[in-house]
């Protein structure tokens, strides 16, 4: 899905700004894991997913190659059996 995205970007705008590029690429990783969800928990195995939004990843602005700053590992938490 990502390199997909990535493509149809570029497709449009060879010069698209990394901060677009960056957001467009995020949506295709959040359908790549919602897939993945829907895929396992078909077999009957109990699933969560969690996205950077919901565990507030936070990163520094260098757009195209951002490092991880903090993550809020209450939701994974939240998740945990017998949390």
């Amino acid at each position: 899905m990502t390199d997909k995205l990535k493509a149809t970007m570029l497709g449009v705008n060879r010069e698209a700004s990394p901060s677009n590029l960056d957001a467009a690429l995020a949506t295709g990783e959040m359908l790549s894991a919602y897939l993945m969800d829907a895929a396992v928990s078909c077999l009957g195995t109990p699933v969560t997913s969690l996205n950077g939004y919901v565990l507030r990843i936070r990163t520094n602005s260098d757009f195209g190659r951002a490092s991880v700053k903090s993550v809020d590992p209450q939701p994974i938490r939240g998740c945990t059996p017998g949390a």
